[in-house]
């Protein structure tokens, strides 16, 4: 059965496709009943089956937590045939990655930036208080709704914040080192490396490095210099003094010297704006 009539079947009214691709595709959906607007993800269930059984797990342990704002709200799942459809909260304004493609220098003003980055730490802090770790924060994975909310989504590739493991999973330019070199981790500090990752990307347009291995030139930079690898991009203009030992902490090479919690990093970001350093964001407690 076509999406778009399955869709239909289901008493919901079809409003039209974001993405179409072999593997996967995205509709957007409104729900009478209930009065809301959707976003329908389908993909093969053969393809997508332990990751779904990750999801559904992960769904059920934040709604038991009461949810978050900056978490997308999953609505359900359905199996028909060879498809699995997955109900989402609706975000219009579609990814960050590609609203930062959008955006003039393709990088996000130092205020807009940090917006969205204490909203995805809050993010990241309330699935690691629910002992999930993400393992595979990106801008892709970050929706931003209508009000300007960021929503982080897709949890197929989480584990508990305990399960040291050498899987290599996530984007490859967002991969912490020890990730990416298949030893045993923790996960925890992988996403606290893939944050910084997306914080450097919404300040400059790029990734710090293309992979975090000897075998880039822009990562062993970045294990001799830190991040003044900004001052050889001439970039310093668009980050902070203090946003650059921010990053420095994220970006940290070493796992053992690298900011160990969200919790540590939100404490960061109450001294920063308290020291008038970065505009100021309340309620950092979420």
């Amino acid at each position: 059965m076509a999406i778009k009539a399955w869709i239909t079947e289901q008493g919901f009214e079809w409003l039209g496709v974001v993405f179409d691709a072999p593997r996967s595709s995205v509709h957007f959906a409104y729900r009478p009943l209930e009065c809301d607007h959707i976003t329908i993800k389908s993909c093969p269930v053969a393809i997508v089956e332990n990751q779904q059984q990750r999801e559904d797990a992960v769904a059920r342990r934040l709604a038991a937590a009461g949810g978050h704002p900056n978490v997308v709200r999953f609505h359900g799942a359905y199996e028909s045939g060879a498809l699995l459809h997955q109900l989402l909260e609706y975000c219009h304004a579609g990814d960050l990655f590609t609203i930062l493609m959008q955006s003039p220098n393709q990088r996000f003003s130092q205020q807009r930036a940090w917006t969205y980055f204490v909203q995805i730490a809050r993010a990241i802090k309330f699935l690691h208080d629910c002992d999930i770790a993400h393992r595979d924060v990106s801008l892709e994975n970050v929706l931003l709704s209508d009000d300007g909310q960021c929503k982080l989504c897709d949890f197929g590739l989480s584990s508990t914040t305990t399960q040291r493991s050498n899987e290599r999973v996530g984007k490859l330019i967002y991969m912490a080192p020890e990730v990416l070199a298949g030893d045993s981790y923790d996960p925890v500090k992988a996403d606290v490396w893939s944050l910084g990752v997306v914080l450097f990307i919404m300040l400059t347009g790029a990734a710090p490095v293309s992979e975090a291995s000897a075998v880039c030139p822009a990562f062993r930079i970045l294990c001799t210099h830190g991040c003044r690898i900004l001052e050889s991009w001439r970039m310093l203009d668009v980050c902070s003094t203090s946003m650059q030992l921010l990053l420095s902490r994220l970006l940290q090479p070493d796992p053992a010297l690298r900011l160990d919690s969200m919790d540590a990093i939100l404490q960061k970001v109450r001294w920063m704006s308290r020291c008038r350093r970065e505009p100021s964001v309340s309620s950092f407690s979420g």
